[in-house]
């Protein structure tokens, strides 16, 4: 079963928590993840996600059309996908919640 595959067997009401452990590896390979983004795209990803600004705002300040800033943003999100679905910790979460439901 693949990731994606393990992941639409859940229930909507089959939520499991992850234990302490298991979130902090999570949090360590989402932080592995974005460290290898480069400083621009780390920028444009904190901007966009956490800070929560525009992407008309953004653009702005970067001198690009939004929609351009927008098909960046779109290829960060999936360079982290890909990052993180290859991450060993990501993998073995997965791989424990695709057998939990089986």
């Amino acid at each position: 079963m693949t990731e994606i595959e393990s992941l639409l067997v859940l229930a909507p009401g089959d939520v499991h928590h992850p234990s302490l452990a298991e979130t902090n590896a999570l949090r360590e390979a989402v932080a592995d993840a974005i460290d290898g983004l480069s400083d621009e795209d780390q920028w444009i990803f904190n901007v966009l996600h956490v800070a929560g600004l525009s992407l008309r705002f953004t653009g702005r300040v970067l001198g690009i059309p939004k929609t351009t800033l927008a098909r960046r943003r779109d290829a960060i999100r999936s360079r982290l996908c890909d990052e993180l679905r290859n991450h060993p910790e990501v993998k073995q979460w997965l791989a424990t919640r695709a057998t939990a439901t089986t």
